[in-house]
């Protein structure tokens, strides 16, 4: 989406005092857990507290949990991933909302790409959204972060322009963008959404999420610990440090077999797998 890197701000190693996560710590507690998964060194372990806090930007704490294990006849095992559905990658390429709480405009559109293109039964013809006009537009901000709800009522009444547009800005400078950076002719580049839907509220299940994705990705929000910032590969399970914040993700698909959940993060491609992460229905 021709999204600006960080400059300096990814690049910098800081003294071992100053990082958020020990990662000697974490593969010592997967060992000994059996967990299952691989903790690695990337940009992100590296920044300090502060600048780990710029990448957790959804301004209210994920509350409760999804129950996997639903009452009644168990289905039969199955899996759903969106870059590989019938032979075909039907997502963009990962982006990078660098030093801005912008978490929830980049997981919005990237569901939202995800979604035309199999809404158009063409993944060829990818859209590239601006993640800056839809955080700057809609109420967002580099410092508080935002709601996934309100994006996706920004989506329907306002509704969002293509990246050219608007280029994403923030996650170089860490300042908030604004809404009149647009093109001078985004109004003949808008697109809205006709309606939304929440498959895990008001007595959702794993089920009806399951069955949600069978039609393409959702956006979801977790509670980020410190040894999350280490994932590398496997199946995430929280084994320790301490809640980091709320942070927004496309559910991408799920693995039943894996027992796990795919996300994917906006975080770029060196971390996890190249992007991407399975976390446990378990945690």
């Amino acid at each position: 989406m021709g999204l600006l890197l960080w400059g300096t701000f990814a690049g910098q190693v800081r003294a071992d005092s100053q990082k958020v996560v020990d990662i000697n710590e974490v593969r010592a507690r997967i060992a000994a857990e059996h967990a299952g998964w691989r903790a690695g060194e990337s940009w992100v372990t590296r920044l300090s507290r502060d600048e780990v806090k710029h990448l957790l930007g959804l301004s209210y704490e994920p509350q409760g949990t999804l129950d996997f294990e639903a009452a009644g006849p168990r289905a039969a095992k199955g899996a759903v991933d969106w870059r590989a559905k019938d032979g075909i990658n039907w997502l963009g390429p990962v982006m990078n909302q660098g030093n801005c709480g912008s978490c929830v405009a980049f997981a919005t559109v990237a569901t939202l790409e995800g979604q035309v293109a199999i809404s158009q039964g063409a993944p060829w013809l990818r859209p590239t959204f601006s993640p800056g006009q839809l955080f700057a537009c809609g109420g967002g901000g580099c410092e508080f972060g935002w709601q996934p709800s309100q994006a996706a009522q920004f989506l329907k009444s306002d509704g969002i322009v293509d990246e050219a547009c608007m280029p994403y800005t923030s996650g170089s400078t860490g300042q908030d963008q604004e809404c009149s950076q647009q093109c001078a002719d985004s109004g003949t580049r808008n697109y809205k959404i006709r309606g939304s839907s929440a498959p895990s509220s008001y007595g959702g299940s794993a089920d009806k999420v399951k069955a949600a994705l069978a039609h393409g990705p959702l956006v979801t929000t977790l509670s980020v610990y410190n040894d999350f910032l280490t994932y590398a590969g496997g199946v995430y399970k929280h084994v320790t440090g301490a809640y980091a914040g709320g942070h927004a993700v496309s559910l991408v698909g799920y693995d039943d077999a894996k027992r796990a959940w795919l996300i994917r993060n906006s975080w770029g491609q060196e971390w996890g797998e190249n992007g991407f992460a399975w976390v446990s229905y378990d945690d």
